[in-house]
């Protein structure tokens, strides 16, 4: 194999397209080493990993975020007609229709057959045929409470205090 600067002259005489032809190369080293290929490799699949999960779809408590903070928004409302109106107002669930609604605030809402829906009322305001309650009051009080949303992978669950009427919300992370 000539040598470097062999290689140089040869090139300035004959062009590079016929050095090219003769198998002489402009580049002493041309190719890429296995430890080149591999790390290139390495830094894909990498990539590939992160970005992959992103094309699945919403996992169990993304899906269950959106709803938990629609009911909390609603929650809120009934808790501040009571106070602007001032009168008692009725957050009411039906597990029956799977559907929940303030009382006065409209038609209700219908949730998706795959979300389960609980009220717990420390109160008791709750029937055995599926309806559930919570009450607001023109103070800002209430019955006080708990709603529980579940999926097949996850639940998240809103408190209602029951002395300030404030709503909180744990799991679903």
């Amino acid at each position: 194999m000539p040598s470097t600067s062999l290689r140089v002259a040869v090139l300035t005489r004959i062009g590079r397209r016929d050095a090219v032809a003769e198998g002489l190369s402009c580049w002493p080293d041309a190719g890429f080493s296995l430890l080149e290929l591999l790390i290139v490799l390495a830094v894909l699949s990498l990539a590939v990993g992160v970005v992959a999960p992103s094309f699945r779809g919403p996992r169990g408590s993304e899906r269950l975020r959106p709803l938990a903070l629609k009911l909390a928004t609603d929650l809120k409302l009934a808790r501040s007609t009571a106070i602007l109106g001032r009168r008692p107002v009725s957050f009411l669930t039906d597990a029956k229709t799977h559907t929940y609604r303030v009382e006065g605030a409209g038609s209700p809402v219908k949730l998706p057959d795959t979300i389960g829906l609980a009220v717990f009322s420390p109160h008791g305001v709750a029937s055995h045929d599926g309806a559930g309650q919570l009450v607001f009051f023109p103070d800002g009080s209430s019955t006080g409470g708990r709603l529980t949303l579940t999926n097949q992978v996850t639940s998240v669950t809103l408190n209602v205090e029951w002395l300030t009427g404030s709503i909180t919300r744990q799991g679903g992370r």
